[in-house]
């Protein structure tokens, strides 16, 4: 049993196919998703049932690169789930 769906990391492309980077999870409660510049700033940071980014920074594009995120949550049990890596932005 994966905490995570597998495919939730990869980039974001906005061509209404890949529009956002979502963190989907049928398990996996307590859900935090932030996402932080290339200095390590945390920039977004989301605690929806399913967060979600679409690219941008206060309704503004960013440009396209790699940005690293963290996934942070409770697994059924409440044993603590972290995952951090990276997702393209293409423009």
């Amino acid at each position: 049993m994966e905490a995570i769906d597998k495919r939730t990391f990869s980039s974001v492309l906005p061509n209404g196919l890949n529009d956002v980077f979502e963190v989907k999870s049928r398990f996996m409660r307590g859900i935090r998703l932030t996402l932080y510049q290339r200095s390590g700033v945390p920039f977004y940071e989301s605690t929806d049932a399913t967060p979600h980014w679409d690219g941008t920074l206060r309704g503004q594009p960013l440009p396209g690169a790699i940005y690293a995120y963290q996934v942070q949550g409770l697994l059924p049990d409440g044993t603590p789930f972290s995952k951090r890596g990276a997702v393209q932005l293409v423009r």
